[in-house]
């Protein structure tokens, strides 16, 4: 029966959600972005990425160069931007292998292409949490899984990114499938789709760092990781290389300019105390963070404390990485699950913060809630069920030092 009711909110959450979303947010953002002069969303986030490929593949033409982003941005703005216009400049801003990944796609039109890709980032979603409770071995019963997985599509973050067709939503499974593989000991595939998971690199660095460190720490045993990451890094970067010589000069160039537009290219710590100050506290929390996985570097895949490793990491990649917009937070997925499957025992753990496991709860909950309020009276703020998203990391971050601190101590 609790099982059942589980499923039932799920399926509340879900249709809340949903209507929400196309009766209110869209409108309003779709308004809002008329009134600021802005293109909207109607290309979402992957158009960069496929026209730049195309571009490359079909007409080899330099995806990074002036001529695509004149065109990216008649697509957005209907306009080439004039110096003067300090506005998202629409770049191609990724790894020019990710043409790769989407070649398959480059003779459909558009149009079909965006049907077909949210399909595919849903299943992948769907699939990765599926991936993360194998992972974590919990072994939730089916109506449980089905509730986790429909309460995983309607949260805010998941809805974004799929709304945008946002390629982080595949770095999400490429990790979530990545670590269990490497835990059913098949560590060559593993490697294999870490090093694809890199189509994201400011999503993919911190948990491919510890990965590796994981695998070199037991060379023996777990070299396999570290080759199969290698080989495929060296078909992509080496493909791309042969298909666009410079590649990555360009793409850092990139990555530099755009700094100077998107405003999405700060870490949430940078946008909470300021630039300098979140530097600062990047820089300890990333330091913080290289001791203990040093400390733990030979744990088994399959023990608790390399779980919470990995979470850390993966809370860590939230706060002090260049990830600001909701989608990112699909990182935080296995975080979520774990702290839920041991939810009593961190709550012990915590001491004197028990209260972090309760907020958590608020935290997660507030979106679907908030969503039938808005829903059901008409509220003069229309963005309320996407206001406790920036809590999660933060809550996340406190709720794991209580495991870190006994570990450590141990």
């Amino acid at each position: 029966m609790r099982n059942c009711l589980w499923l039932l909110l799920a399926v509340l959450a879900t249709t809340g959600m949903w209507c929400y979303v196309e009766r209110v947010l869209a409108p309003w953002q779709q308004a809002e972005a008329i009134a600021n002069g802005e293109p909207g969303d109607h290309l979402g986030d992957l158009y960069h990425s496929w026209f730049g490929a195309k571009e490359l593949l079909l007409r080899r033409l330099d995806p990074y160069g002036s001529e695509v982003t004149r065109e990216l941005q008649f697509s957005y703005y209907g306009h080439e931007l004039r110096p003067e216009e300090h506005r998202d400049q629409h770049r191609f801003a990724y790894p020019v292998y990710v043409a790769f990944v989407l070649a398959p796609l480059l003779w459909t039109p558009f149009p079909l292409v965006q049907t077909v890709v949210f399909v595919l980032l849903a299943l992948a979603t769907a699939a990765s949490v599926v991936l993360w409770l194998r992972f974590l071995r919990w072994e939730s019963p089916p109506v449980l899984t089905i509730a986790l997985v429909l309460f995983t599509m309607s949260s805010p973050q998941v809805i974004e990114g799929l709304r945008l067709r946002q390629p982080g939503m595949l770095v999400g499974f490429l990790l979530a499938a990545s670590a269990m593989l490497a835990r059913n000991q098949r560590l060559s595939v593993a490697g294999s789709l870490l090093a694809l998971s890199t189509i994201k690199p400011q999503m993919a660095l911190l948990p491919v760092v510890w990965w590796l460190l994981w695998a070199a720490s037991q060379w023996a045993e777990r070299k396999r990781l570290i080759w199969g990451f290698v080989a495929t890094m060296a078909v992509l970067a080496g493909g791309g290389e042969l298909i666009l010589p410079g590649w990555i000069n360009h793409f850092l160039t990139t990555l530099t300019v755009y700094r100077e537009y998107a405003p999405g290219l700060v870490s949430p710590l940078q946008f909470l105390v300021g630039a300098k100050a979140g530097m600062v506290l990047g820089v300890l929390l990333l330091g913080l963070l290289g001791v203990i996985c040093w400390r733990f570097r030979r744990e088994a895949v399959d023990s608790p404390h390399f779980c919470v490793v990995l979470s850390l990491v993966l809370v860590t990649a939230t706060l002090v990485m260049p990830i600001m917009p909701q989608f990112n937070q699909i990182l935080l997925l296995p975080v979520i699950l774990l702290v839920f499957r041991d939810f009593s025992t961190l709550r012990q753990i915590n001491g004197p913060l028990p209260s972090a496991c309760l907020l958590l709860i608020g935290v997660i909950s507030w979106p679907w809630i908030a969503a039938y309020y808005v829903l059901l009276c008409p509220s003069q703020v229309p963005q309320l069920p996407l206001l406790a998203s920036f809590l999660l990391t933060l809550v996340l971050a406190v709720i794991l030092a209580g495991p870190v601190r006994q570990m450590t101590r141990a």
